[in-house]
């Protein structure tokens, strides 16, 4: 089997030597990998990807290894694993997976010397306290997952000098209980919401904050360095209003406020293509800078709607105010305006 380049193994257990693996193979698929280390025996030289999920690895390798092909590392739900091993002789390592690495506790410092690296995936590590130190080395990286990094303490104020930066996603982590550390500034570490917007990289186009319990006084007044962003996501916070900071970011795409219940009005929006509002059962009214700024789609409430305007579309008013006069012009009277939104207007506001 010396042609073998592509090997898929699944919940085995192996016996003979580690040795006896093909040593041209190209990609290897182990799930349920049983040991607890990768072993300096395994020729896994002309390898480009690794997958070992759900492994029972607890440290990826003792010392350094030798993988001068690899590309792709994917140890996505490994729940005992706790140290990742040195990369020093991973050199073209792109894609590194720690999904749900729940045990996770030390990534390797070496990681920041990874030139190729471009993404790097460490959603559910609940274990990890503090990123790597050198991680803001990382020349080439556009993607960083820590969503859901729920004990994470400490963000490096170096972020922001991330020149490729695209993608940052930190879904779950409590904004303002985080310490911002720097190398440079002896005033560090500050426990400051304002200090994490000020370590965002002017490179961003997507910045995904659900879940990091957000209130109004969280968010700087203007859009910081964010100019290249096209989309936020900013659902299940408890914010009651449009952060100032949104109105300046004059390339956004796309508004994500999905289950924000606290949220009342959205005024004055910039352009977006898309605006999520489902479940944000308080809101009563939306507005625009111009009518050029009503989105291509809107995705609303179906249940228990406060809602009575969005500008330039529909605007409800006690039937006491309405004039007559307009109400016999009205042709379309029995279009409800209401089933195209997907809503319910709540019968209590129709006086």
């Amino acid at each position: 089997m010396h042609k073998l380049r592509l090997l898929q193994l699944g919940y085995v257990q192996l016996t003979g030597s580690c040795e006896e693996l093909p040593k041209g193979l190209k990609w290897l698929c182990w799930l349920q990998f049983p040991l607890d280390s990768i072993l300096i025996s395994f020729p896994l030289e002309s390898l480009v990807v690794l997958e070992m999920s759900c492994s029972s690895l607890r440290k990826l390798w003792w010392g350094t290894k030798h993988l001068p092909s690899l590309k792709i590392l994917d140890l996505r739900h490994s729940h005992d694993l706790i140290k990742s091993g040195d990369f020093s002789l991973v050199p073209n390592l792109e894609r590194l997976i720690f999904e749900d690495c729940s045990s996770l506790v030390d990534v390797h410092e070496s990681v920041g010397n990874l030139e190729k690296l471009v993404y790097l995936n460490m959603r559910d590590c609940k274990s990890i306290v503090k990123l790597p130190k050198n991680i803001c080395m990382l020349k080439v990286l556009e993607t960083l997952i820590i969503s859901g990094c729920s004990n994470l303490y400490e963000f490096p104020m170096e972020v922001g000098k991330m020149k490729y930066l695209k993608v940052l996603e930190a879904d779950g982590i409590s904004l303002n209980l985080l310490v911002t550390t720097s190398g440079e500034a002896k005033s560090w570490p500050r426990k400051s919401v304002d200090n994490f917007w000020a370590c965002l990289s002017c490179t961003l186009v997507h910045l995904s904050l659900p879940h990091c319990n957000l209130s109004d006084d969280c968010f700087p007044s203007d859009a910081v360095n964010l100019y290249s962003l096209k989309s936020l996501d900013l659902s299940n916070n408890p914010i009651c209003s449009l952060p100032d900071f949104v109105r300046g970011l004059k390339g956004l795409n796309s508004m994500l406020l999905w289950g924000c219940r606290d949220l009342k009005s959205l005024v004055r929006l910039p352009r977006v293509r898309t605006l999520d509002v489902h479940l944000c059962e308080s809101l009563e009214s939306v507005t625009f800078q111009s009518i050029s700024c009503i989105p291509e789609s809107i995705g609303l409430i179906a249940y228990k709607s406060q809602l009575v305007e969005i500008e330039y579309w529909f605007k409800l008013e006690a039937i006491e105010k309405v004039d007559l006069e307009m109400i016999k012009l009205c042709v379309c009277a029995t279009w409800n305006p209401w089933n195209a939104f997907g809503c319910t207007p709540h019968i209590t506001t129709l006086k």
